[in-house]
């Protein structure tokens, strides 16, 4: 990415805040901001399976076999119904269904908004990529989807 480098309040030289986006980087942010939307139209666009489960099914995939014959939810069983609730406006069937597939599609449309912005200003957080936030952000998506498994387990077991 561009290689400016931002002056702070007192005039001086500090750590790189902000970048300036060359155009091959705006057409990648405008290219993801568009495959985001793409997946927020498509989940608007399928109904959600009443069950919590098996709407990915209408997207041509296959039933998840964790479920089918071991009888206990996958990790992310029921994700693609949390999200596709979420597309309809139904936020808390969407996190009583799946945590995980509610917080993904709001880091979706987050991630569709941040995006677009990047390609239309040219300007991106140098700091939003560092090797300690995005460490931090695969953490935090592993232990969410772990503690959403664990919640899923108990809520089909009871």
């Amino acid at each position: 990415m561009g290689s400016q480098v931002s002056t702070g309040l007192n005039g001086r030289m500090g750590p790189r805040r902000w970048v300036r986006l060359r155009p091959p980087e705006r057409a990648l942010a405008a290219g993801l901001a568009l495959l985001f939307l793409a997946l927020l139209v498509a989940a608007r666009l399928i109904q959600p399976d009443p069950r919590g489960l098996h709407t990915h099914e209408q997207l041509g995939l296959r039933p998840c076999y964790m479920a089918k014959y071991l009888h206990l939810p996958c990790p992310l069983c029921g994700a693609t119904t949390a999200f596709s609730l979420m597309a309809h406006g139904a936020a808390w069937p969407a996190f009583r269904c799946q945590p995980t597939g509610a917080l993904a599609a709001l880091a979706c449309a987050a991630a569709f908004g941040l995006s677009a912005m990047f390609a239309l200003t040219a300007w991106f957080p140098h700091a939003l990529f560092s090797a300690f936030a995005t460490r931090s952000m695969v953490v935090l998506a592993a232990a969410t989807v772990l503690m959403a498994w664990i919640y899923k387990i108990l809520v089909t077991r009871l």
